[in-house]
């Protein structure tokens, strides 16, 4: 919920619905099996599970475009 103050005093507030996220790094030959555990381990917090490519730039050539495979959790607000 976010409030605000306008100039002439009056108070408004609304609300901001956002499903909080991280992705998850891990091995390529897995993804498949470590989806299927956390949609059937956690479906009552999970909204939703994606395999997504992303550029990593940890990687020491990461300006060259080279993408790995992430698990993105997205959890229910």
């Amino acid at each position: 919920m976010l409030f605000f103050l306008e100039q002439s005093g009056n108070w408004t507030k609304a609300v901001y619905l956002y499903q909080p996220y991280f992705y998850l790094l891990c091995a390529d030959r897995v993804i498949k099996e470590i989806v299927f555990y956390l949609n059937k381990q956690y479906e009552q917090t999970i909204a939703s599970v994606e395999i997504v490519r992303k550029e990593d730039l940890n990687l020491v050539n990461h300006l060259s475009g080279k993408t790995q495979t992430y698990i993105k959790l997205s959890f229910k607000n």
